[in-house]
């Protein structure tokens, strides 16, 4: 699969976008990309699934601007900045790429970042360099809802959560060498330490889940589709 290559992209999100009532049906999940580095930098984009092309949504105006996550129950996209403190949560408008305002204030974790909609909450990953530590957040405020768990790989460089299964999938290093792992999620209780599913051949800037559980990643100028038995990309 081949992407349009506009520059190095950061964590995608899948956002469901229902077609105008009496259509009969709902509209293409739209995937949509951020821009981490070069001129466009903090750029909001769309990405065709089929072709890889993607396309500019517009500038969102947020310093670092580099996670991604989409908040189904409020129909939300959110972009968090990496670097700087306090982190914060951002509200875009998924039209024009532009920031709507701050909905979540002194933000941390925001390493990387999945909305777990079964359980209406937000997991956030800070990421370290042999293990890093798993949150769950409350989505409203951002603060932490449950007990830190730890990941046994570092950095963690995706999150995503499966809306089939509802397990969280996510790409960090061990030894080294990125890896695909699985954590099992039960009415909202991450089952640690995570599952290893394989080593994959590349580090993964992002992941996301389309609505039937197939799951897309970038590897920072690629669209690629990641099997979840054998970790193939």
């Amino acid at each position: 699969m081949r992407p349009g290559r506009i520059t190095r992209t950061c964590p995608l999100v899948l956002s469901l976008v229902l077609a105008p009532a009496g259509a009969g049906s709902a509209t293409a999940d739209t995937l949509y990309g951020i821009i981490d580095e070069g001129d466009h930098a903090g750029y909001l984009i769309t990405i065709d699934v089929s072709t890889g092309k993607a396309e500019f949504v517009g500038d969102a105006g947020i310093a670092s601007a580099c996670v991604l996550a989409f908040d189904s129950s409020k129909d939300m996209l959110l972009i968090s900045n990496c670097f700087g403190y306090p982190g914060q949560a951002y509200e875009v408008d998924r039209q024009t790429g532009a920031s709507l305002g701050v909905v979540i204030d002194d933000f941390s974790p925001n390493d990387a970042l999945a909305y777990h909609a079964a359980s209406d909450g937000l997991y956030a990953v800070d990421s370290g360099y042999n293990d890093s530590i798993l949150v769950r957040l409350d989505p409203d405020s951002g603060a932490w809802t449950d007990d830190t768990d730890v990941i046994q790989k570092g950095p963690v460089t995706a999150l995503a959560a499966d809306p089939v299964s509802h397990n969280l999938y996510g790409i960090g290093l061990k030894n080294g060498q990125p890896w695909l792992f699985r954590i099992t999620v039960t009415q909202g209780d991450a089952a640690l330490p995570e599952t290893d599913i394989a080593q994959v051949d590349r580090v993964l800037d992002g992941l996301a889940f389309d609505r039937y559980g197939k799951l897309y990643a970038t590897d920072g100028d690629r669209l690629c589709r990641v099997d979840l038995a054998n970790g193939a990309v």
